[in-house]
């Protein structure tokens, strides 16, 4: 079986097959009663590096941007300012709770260069909290397929992004929008 690859070339794919085009039952093999010898069926199993080449297709298909559900980098979490940084802690440890892949990024970068790698690195949703956000509970969300969300925006409930982020997830929606 062979699946065509971003780049059109067929690639192969795991697969299970049963051969029955094999000559006719050779002397030794087991005789059925009533019909004489039985044709051999040959089952060929290609497994083996077959999840690997899965990956790649997969890898490749969707460029690194990979669907929310499927994603190893969901939510990066990047505080406007140290003094926040509690409440970035917060907002990770609410997420991971949901299952959520998440990190925050509170190094010594500046905030502009943390965007910056965060969507380098092709995560889904980069939340910029700052003490506005910190106040109402709320954070700022920056969609990485939208290119409208990538200023600051309306400022969201943390519980509806949660909510928002899970329907997401549970539905596994390719369109990464909440």
């Amino acid at each position: 079986m062979t699946a065509e690859a971003a780049t059109k070339q067929p690639q192969n794919s795991p697969h299970t097959q049963a051969h029955s085009e094999t000559p006719a039952a050779p002397a030794g093999t087991p005789k059925v009663p009533g019909s004489g010898r039985a044709r051999p069926v040959m089952v060929h199993r290609a497994i083996i590096g077959s999840f690997e080449r899965f990956m790649a297709i997969l890898t490749e298909h969707f460029a690194g941007k990979w669907p929310f559900w499927l994603s190893p980098r969901q939510v990066l979490v990047i505080p406007v300012s140290p003094a926040v940084n509690d409440y970035v802690e917060e907002v990770q440890r609410l997420l991971k709770a949901q299952k959520m892949h998440v990190d925050v990024d509170i190094s010594g970068n500046t905030m502009q260069k943390k965007i910056r790698t965060g969507q380098l690195q092709q995560y889904n949703f980069i939340f910029v909290v700052g003490a506005q956000e910190k106040e109402s509970q709320s954070v700022n969300i920056r969609n990485r397929d939208d290119q409208e969300t990538q200023s600051k925006g309306k400022l969201v409930p943390l519980e509806e992004a949660i909510s928002k982020l899970r329907a997401l997830k549970k539905e596994r929606r390719m369109v990464n929008a909440i």
